[in-house]
């Protein structure tokens, strides 16, 4: 979900948002349109959270990836790595790269690469990560007419369980492929409905969504709970174990003053004329309060 509460912004002197307002909860591609300069990279900015407004609020309750106008690739990293950042592939994946047509491409990097290859790049990078919402600034810009047409059929799927928001220019676009068009006019927001989804159907689609992100997170949480209550347990049955293993171990009077570890022994006496019958004749230089352990109370000391 997002929602934009009465925001502005702007750059010095330049004015781009007066109060504006939008919110989106439900799935769907959402175009953004407007003139050169009228803030389509800004407001998309603000919303993935590279930016803010000056005044009002931007919220949002999903992941968030962008397909940036200008790359954004890591060059030290070849195509594979700048895709799945460490993810696991699999054979969806690799069918995705391959309607993408860079399958062939994966060992490269990003300075070997054209412009068109490099937004196919960040496109499969956005879509594999599986966010909530995906920003995309002109992202069929460096295409050709064929992979134009994949990347908006790819982007068109993708927001039917998902938002996209995409600025662009291109009207064919925007009338073949959006759901709804958001212009912006006179540093103001108007959004209109080209091809409007049953809103109980795009609600069932959102919940399977949140459904799904429940779903982990209380895997997670029995994880988490199961881990303490076997702490717990363990923590416990030393305790209840502790009263045997202090009798029978750190208050046994040994046979013979070896130790029975390799740095201290462990004597029990009722008093100093006992210590000294066991052979310890120092002075007591450490005292404990005293243990009650089965209704018997004890006493440790340390002696040199």
């Amino acid at each position: 979900m997002l929602k934009i509460e009465h925001g502005t912004k702007s750059f010095g002197t330049q004015n781009i948002f007066t109060d504006i307002s939008l919110t989106i909860d439900h799935p769907g591609l959402f175009a953004l349109w407007g003139e050169s300069g009228s803030g389509k990279s800004t407001l998309l900015n603000i919303i993935a959270g590279f930016d803010r407004l000056d005044h009002g609020v931007c919220q949002t309750t999903s992941s968030i990836m962008s397909i940036f106008q200008n790359y954004e690739l890591i060059p030290q990293l070849n195509v594979m790595d700048n895709i799945f950042l460490g993810k696991p592939y699999s054979e969806d994946n690799r069918k995705l790269l391959e309607t993408l047509q860079i399958d062939h491409i994966l060992d490269h990097y990003p300075d070997e690469l054209s412009g068109g290859q490099k937004q196919r790049v960040g496109i499969a990078r956005a879509l594999i990560s599986e966010p909530g919402m995906i920003c995309c600034d002109e992202p069929t810009e460096s295409l050709d007419i064929e992979n134009r047409q994949i990347v908006m059929h790819l982007l068109k799927e993708y927001s039917k369980d998902h938002i996209v928001i995409m600025a662009t220019h291109q009207k064919d676009a925007v009338e073949q492929y959006a759901d709804y068009v958001i212009t912006i006019e006179d540093h103001s927001l108007l959004t209109t409905v080209l091809h409007e989804t049953e809103g109980a159907i795009a609600k069932e689609k959102y919940l399977r969504i949140d459904q799904k992100n429940v779903s982990h997170m209380m895997r997670k949480i029995t994880w988490k709970k199961n881990i303490l209550f076997v702490v717990i347990f363990s923590v416990l049955l030393m305790l209840s174990q502790g009263s045997s293993i202090l009798k029978q171990i750190m208050f046994q009077i040994p046979d013979t003053t070896d130790t029975l570890n390799r740095d201290m022994i462990y004597v029990r006496a009722d008093s100093q004329e006992s210590l000294k019958q066991a052979g310890f004749s120092g002075t007591q230089i450490l005292s404990f309060l005293p243990v009650v352990i089965d209704e018997t109370e004890y006493t440790a000391g340390i002696y040199p």
